[in-house]
């Protein structure tokens, strides 16, 4: 999306920093630093049953390779 240039023409200011830490990532997201959190595979469950205001978009298995832009 980058490489054509797709978010730019959305609107919308997309920067990537890899962070080795799930607990950092969902503080950065309940505080609204960040949007968007990806590679997030096993707290979100835990988050959306604790009530967290949290969208979740995963695959049933690692054997899935569709993709989803929205």
């Amino acid at each position: 999306m980058e490489k054509a240039d797709i978010w730019d023409q959305v609107g919308l200011k997309v920067g990537f920093e890899f962070c080795d830490s799930s607990e950092a990532a969902e503080k950065a997201l309940f505080s609204g630093d960040v949007d968007f959190v990806s590679g997030n595979h096993i707290s979100p469950y835990l988050l959306v049953r604790r009530g967290k205001p949290i969208v979740s978009l995963s695959s049933p298995s690692n054997s899935v390779n569709y993709s989803v832009a929205s």
